[in-house]
């Protein structure tokens, strides 16, 4: 029998998703809660989810946690993960990690000069090499259960930059299940383009099982 997804998020939680369209299904759930609901689907049902919360409420954390469990519950994952670099407390970089070969490069750091082959996005500036990389990453994945993409962002949806084969995996339909994850100011715009997906709310209470960032 089909399971369905965790209840709707109370409108206190998630105050920075207020601009949802009413039609739009938001849901506060653990990485555990959405494989439960993924495996009851089964493959035949294409499922696309968009992981949304502020920068470093714990995405790609959750992100990580939610591949462990899919493999452990024997389905092959693919896609990229950005994991954040540190210097003690502060965030200092980004890297870009391959889910099939556990390669991981340099993807952006923060500089006050831009460098060469370089992309400038806010405060983060973005190595071309790195992204030319990943999109061939993308552009090369075997056969998947689920295709898992962290993040998709504005240089993918404002300046056509960037993981543009992410965007084209997506467009197209080429998978199974595809979990996304997507920053709030980009929601709508994320939404308007896959009217189909559904949207999960990362918090501290559901980052981890225990709860924690």
């Amino acid at each position: 029998m089909e399971t369905s997804l965790p209840p709707e998020v109370p409108t206190s939680i998630g105050m920075e998703l207020e601009r949802r369209t009413v039609s739009e299904q938001v849901y506060l759930c653990s990485p555990g809660d959405l494989l439960a609901s993924i495996l009851s689907k089964g493959k035949s049902f294409q499922q696309l989810y968009l992981l949304s919360a502020a920068s470093s409420a714990g995405k790609t954390t959750w992100c990580f946690e939610f591949v462990t469990q899919a493999r452990e519950a024997g389905l092959k994952v693919a896609g990229l993960l950005s994991p954040a670099v540190f210097n003690g407390e502060e965030k200092i970089g980004i890297d870009l990690l391959d889910l099939s070969s556990q390669m991981k490069r340099s993807l952006a750091s923060r500089s006050n000069e831009k460098k060469p082959h370089a992309s400038l996005c806010g405060a983060w500036i973005f190595n071309q090499e790195t992204l030319t990389w990943g999109n061939h990453c993308l552009q090369n994945l075997e056969n998947a259960d689920i295709l898992v993409l962290d993040e998709i962002g504005l240089l993918e949806f404002i300046h056509a930059q960037g993981l543009m084969a992410g965007l084209q995996l997506l467009d197209s339909g080429s998978y199974p299940v595809a979990l996304v994850t997507i920053r709030p100011s980009l929601l709508e715009t994320a939404r308007q383009r896959w009217p189909h997906s559904q949207v999960i709310v990362v918090s501290k209470d559901n980052t981890t099982p225990g709860g924690e960032l």
